[in-house]
């Protein structure tokens, strides 16, 4: 199950970094983007703990050694845009009902590893 999990993880982060590239974000300031438009003004420190890095990485990520990073109206554009071209929506809209429960499980269970396991 962990050798399975890795490799989907892996395709999956290939998918999302190429979407990534059509945006012109990098992988890096896409994600930290995407938890700002989803948390909320947050402080570059929890930020930096959230995404798994240093603070002084993530202020030279943001552009500045701000108190709380906000997502602009464009950066949030752009995370929308992104978000709706994504190549799940085609597939996920043919599963069955009782399919998108167990994934949205499955997705929950990844979330709640994620929160608790040790951080890179």
């Amino acid at each position: 199950m962990a050798d399975r999990l890795h490799s989907v993880a892996l395709h999956l982060s290939r998918r999302l970094r190429t979407e990534g590239d059509e945006l012109g974000l990098s992988p890096p300031r896409l994600s930290a983007l995407s938890v700002v438009v989803d948390t909320g003004p947050i402080s570059v420190g929890e930020l930096a703990s959230t995404e798994g890095v240093t603070p002084p990485t993530m202020s030279r990520l943001v552009d500045g050694r701000t108190v709380r990073v906000r997502a602009t109206p464009a950066g949030i554009r752009a995370l929308s845009r992104g978000r709706s071209r994504r190549t799940f929506v085609d597939a996920l809209v043919r599963l069955s009902l009782g399919d998108l429960r167990a994934l949205d499980r499955g997705v929950r269970i990844i979330e709640e590893v994620l929160r608790s396991g040790p951080q890179p």
